[in-house]
Parts: structure tokens; sequence; C-alpha cells
């Protein structure tokens, strides 16, 4: 009965253990940001904060470029698994999914990704 109990007690510290090890790996996530003083870097860097203090496996690697295009370019050659960019902020037109139609430079191919009803 003691073996029992005693056999029990190790399988025991041992799972805790072994869960507090497989818990404390971290994963990284990579943001490719514009300006490093630009807001979504300041976000970036508060974000990386709060999942430090909260002891998140999580952990952040913050890129920061000049811009966003350049930013944008390290997401698109897989520097980056995200890339922080400002809505109202212009993008180049691979990264939006649309060009402009050969015929009309002031027209969409996609009409809806330009607001128009199909």
């Amino acid at each position: 009965m003691l073996v029992f109990a005693l056999l029990t007690l190790l399988v025991t510290v041992a799972t805790v253990w072994s869960g507090r090890i497989w818990l404390r790996n971290s994963e990284t996530l990579t943001f490719a940001v514009g300006n490093a003083n630009g807001p979504e870097a300041r976000f970036a860097t508060k974000l990386d904060a709060v999942l430090k203090n909260t002891s998140s496996r999580l952990r952040l690697k913050i890129l920061p470029n000049t811009d966003a295009a350049r930013a944008l370019a390290r997401f698109d050659r897989k520097e980056a698994q995200l890339a922080m960019l400002r809505t109202d902020a212009t993008a180049p037109f691979p990264a939006t999914g649309w060009t402009p139609s050969s015929s009309d430079t002031n027209s969409c191919a996609m009409k809806s990704a330009c607001g128009a009803k199909a």
C-alpha cells in the first residue's frame, strides 16, 4: 500500500513538472511594423509588455521599417507572420487584391474591391 502511494505521488510530481515545462515553451510571433516611433510599433510594444506580464507563452518580435510599404514587403517575403498597417494608409496594388484596369486607370478590375455593388 505504501509503495502504491509513493508511485502515485511520483507520477503526480512528474506530470506537474512536465506540464510546467511544456507550458513554459513559448511561441514567437513576428510583427512587421512601419516607423519605429509610429502607432503600430507602440501598440506592438505595449502588447509585448502585456504578454510578458501575464506569463503568456506568446512572445513578440517586432521588426520596425522605414514605412508601411517596406513592412508589407517583409510580410510578403515571409520574414514576418503579421504586418501591422494603418487602415487609412495606402498599400501597394498586389497587397490590396485589385489592380487598375488597363483601359482606365481610375476604374478597378474587381468592382467589389472598389466598393461597387455587383
